[in-house]
């Protein structure tokens, strides 16, 4: 989510950032809940059981958070969402652990990007 990368410096624009990102997070554990009883459905198939990918139904929400909020049927959107967050998943595969590379190094300018992760999008 690149909770540190803000997209100001003043105090008041750290804290919309991080209150709008605490929201959109939580949001989208609430739509991804509703969207694992699809998921646990169609795991009998599977080799392994699978989770919502965090990072695209976080891109996936990125596009339709206004629409969720300003429209007048926003009953349509968290459906939609449900189902796009259920075709995109990935496999939870047990006793497997990748240590983090942690990257020491600072850069200057305002946006810093990590080596150990994806934008959304």
């Amino acid at each position: 989510m690149q909770l540190e990368a803000f997209s100001g410096q003043k105090v008041e624009t750290i804290l919309q950032d991080f209150h709008a990102t605490v929201f959109l997070s939580n949001l989208q554990e609430i739509i991804g809940k509703t969207s694992q009883a699809t998921i646990d459905k169609t795991d009998s198939k599977r080799k392994y059981p699978h989770q919502v990918n965090k990072n695209t139904a976080l891109g996936l929400m990125k596009n339709r958070i206004v629409t969720l909020l300003l429209f007048d049927d926003p009953e349509k959107i968290p459906t939609k969402l449900e189902n796009l967050f259920a075709r995109y998943t990935e496999p939870v595969r047990p006793n497997r652990k990748v240590p983090r590379i942690k990257n020491l190094k600072r850069r200057s300018g305002k946006y810093k990007t990590l080596t150990n992760y994806k934008r959304a999008g």
